[in-house]
């Protein structure tokens, strides 16, 4: 019984979240995931699995409000072809860079490639600060970009 009314809680939210129109009430946000794979640029029968997380908050300015989430479990330095990639054809104001914190910690001095692969002066980076309290399978900021411009094109 517990489970037939959890189920039909489940439907009648899926109904009310698809009968929204794209106006948010103030405090709320939206947000869409999904999984990508992408090829690995050495091993091309290896796929690459990471997430995207699109939010689009209630902000009056809805030049300012639309973020994209990259979280990243594995592979953060094959990735970051494909970032760069979504930097260039850029659509979203800001871009924030999630990696597993066990991911984190095999980074040394693949860090500053990283970094220098993503870094442009189109841009404006900043470099998180992790501390060691989260658990390995918990995704820690990395990088967080602003200052992009929608609709321009850098490539």
């Amino acid at each position: 019984m517990c489970k037939e009314a959890e189920d039909s809680h489940a439907v009648s939210m899926r109904r009310f979240s698809q009968n929204q129109t794209s106006t948010l009430p103030s405090g709320c946000r939206e947000e869409h995931k999904r999984i990508v794979y992408v090829s690995h640029p050495t091993m091309p029968d290896k796929k690459i699995k990471y997430r995207l997380c699109y939010t689009k908050s209630s902000s009056q300015d809805l030049e300012n409000n639309e973020i994209l989430r990259i979280e990243i479990s594995h592979d953060l330095e094959n990735l970051v072809h494909y970032i760069r990639k979504i930097l260039d054809y850029h659509k979203f104001r800001k871009l924030r860079i999630y990696v597993r914190y066990s991911e984190f910690l095999k980074l040394h001095e693949e860090i500053e490639k990283v970094s220098n692969d993503l870094f442009t002066c189109n841009y404006n980076f900043k470099f998180s600060f992790i501390p060691s309290s989260y658990r390995d399978d918990e995704y820690v900021l990395l990088y967080e970009i602003e200052g992009i411009r929608r609709g321009e094109h850098y490539g």
